[in-house]
């Protein structure tokens, strides 16, 4: 749409460049779009068990929504709650597209309503279903955020050639490991190359900078083992030989400004 009203170049999604339409912008498979998602779903629960909800239906609203989103067959509801498993197969016939954008089945006020009769309080469903649609609006509102601001920040050639410098240099790091560090440092590489490589370039600038850091520390500590008399200003900065020397060397040449 955005292609057709002249307002982007491409139908590319600024995430993970397949084609885009407005399901997709809540249904992004990019690793980054799935963790944006959890941290809602997780807000979502919560908010919804702040506002009385029951908990069936708190756990077959979340269930649902992750199923579509993950484009997986609907599991068989099940609930001895009186009037769910009506709810959620009306809902089932209207979509969960739907639901997310807030076209919700009237069938979960009435559920809602019984909920509230049980607890003796004197809230509503009909309430309770207003609110939830407005939440639900500020649910995909913030997905649609998330795709803006990615969208804003693309990165230029030079963050991108720093980028694939930092991630040689954290495969070389990887292949060398644990060795050469202190047990307490060994926890660096409790998370997986590949989970590393895909975080941000931040995370991955002090990744590197915390290994190189200990490994150089522990370099210095087996040189003044070795001769105490040793001491000087060069100690306190990483030590680069040999192919560490060789991979700076790259480092630096990769964040260089090309000249016009």
């Amino acid at each position: 749409m955005l292609v057709k009203w002249k307002e982007a170049p491409t139908s590319a999604c600024p995430r993970c460049g397949e084609p885009e339409n407005a399901r997709h912008v809540w249904t992004c498979k990019e690793p980054a779009v799935f963790f944006v998602w959890a941290l809602l779903m997780s807000a979502f629960s919560k908010w919804l068990e702040s506002v009385h909800t029951a908990n069936d239906v708190i756990y077959w609203i979340i269930q649902r929504l992750t199923e579509w989103r993950s484009a997986e067959p609907f599991s068989r509801a099940q609930s001895d709650m009186p009037g769910l498993l009506q709810a959620i197969h009306a809902q089932d016939q209207i979509g969960w597209l739907a639901f997310l954008e807030g076209c919700i089945a009237i069938e979960w006020a009435g559920v809602q309503d019984a909920h509230f009769l049980w607890l003796g309080r004197r809230n509503t469903g009909k309430r309770w279903a207003t609110s939830l649609v407005v939440k639900l609006l500020e649910i995909a509102w913030d997905l649609w955020d998330h795709r803006n601001q990615v969208k804003k920040h693309v990165e230029t050639a030079q963050d991108i050639a720093r980028r694939n410098a930092v991630m040689i240099a954290i495969r070389s790091e990887y292949a060398f490991g644990k060795s050469g560090l202190p047990k307490r440092d060994w926890r660096l590489f409790e998370r997986p190359l590949r989970s590393i490589l895909a975080s941000s370039l931040h995370y991955m600038d002090a990744w590197l900078l915390r290994v190189q850091t200990a490994r150089s520390r522990k370099e210095r500590k087996d040189a003044e083992a070795l001769d105490p008399s040793v001491n000087t200003a060069e100690d306190n900065l990483p030590s680069m030989n040999g192919p560490r020397r060789v991979l700076q060397q790259f480092l630096n040449s990769a964040v260089q400004p090309q000249s016009p």
